[in-house]
């Protein structure tokens, strides 16, 4: 399991803290070890190291397969398509992707419809203008106009800044977080109001703007449709008549469980 996926579990779990089942691969002996071979055997740090006790990016301790090194004999380094004389062009190292924004979400329930919302800053109080508007547009859509908060997506996950914080791994956290809270709710349909939540679908929040007005298919999920965010809402006329025809097309999800 991905990293970013396996810390959206385990939040939304409610798990805050954990540690290894089993010794690291690596770890140092014991206090007898001397000062001078401990970098040597000195474990990787908690962050890095998977609940079953092996180390990110490392063979499992026990692993009894012996994996053939550049040039041992038997085994041909050369590139299919390449002759010997020909010297292979080295793979480039793909870099990792800039580092996402902070953002927030918040995760409400309205009846058979869940409501992922991107907002400004953690609380969508009930007395400000986009939570009343919220209501409007539940109220519609024929939905309990009186939404439940259910839990709450903060990206980063952690200040760490060894872990990787690029739009990849902020979708699978993502999905892995919506996943996991709704997993044992009845919900019909997913309600995305915001550009960040564009992140379920797609990991380019650029190219993720084709995704406005539209409902798709997420595997593992009830069907996902796709809205601007509330405080956009509140000051364009365009924006909440792309929002009806939408919400027209999707109404029939809950309208046909009555």
């Amino acid at each position: 399991m991905h990293e970013q996926s396996r810390l959206a579990y385990l939040q939304a779990l409610g798990v805050v803290s954990w540690v290894p089942r089993d010794r690291a691969a690596q770890a140092a002996e014991g206090p007898s070890v001397p000062r001078d071979e401990t970098e040597s055997q000195r474990s990787p740090p908690l962050e890095a190291v998977e609940a079953d006790g092996t180390a990110v990016g490392s063979s499992p301790a026990n692993s009894s397969v012996d994996q053939p090194s550049i040039g041992s004999p038997g085994v041909s380094n050369t590139p299919e398509g390449l002759s010997e004389a020909e010297p292979a062009v080295p793979a480039v190292q793909a870099r990792p992707s800039p580092a996402m924004t902070p953002f927030y979400l918040q995760l409400w329930l309205a009846g058979p419809c869940a409501l992922l919302l991107q907002i400004s800053e953690p609380g969508l109080e009930k007395a400000i203008a986009p939570y009343r508007l919220l209501t409007d547009i539940l109220r519609a859509a024929g939905l309990p106009d009186q939404p439940v908060l259910f839990a709450d997506f903060q990206w980063p996950l952690t200040r760490n800044p060894q872990f990787d914080r690029g739009a990849v791994a902020a979708s699978q956290a993502l999905y892995a977080f919506v996943q996991a809270r709704l997993e044992e709710q009845s919900v019909v349909s997913i309600g995305c109001f915001g550009s960040r939540c564009t992140l379920l679908a797609d990991v380019d929040v650029a190219a993720g703007e084709r995704l406005m007005g539209r409902e798709e298919a997420i595997e593992g999920l009830a069907p996902v449709w796709f809205a601007a965010g509330l405080e956009d809402l509140m000051g364009s006329a365009q924006e909440k008549a792309k929002l009806w025809r939408l919400l027209k097309r999707v109404m029939p999800r809950w309208k046909e469980r009555e």
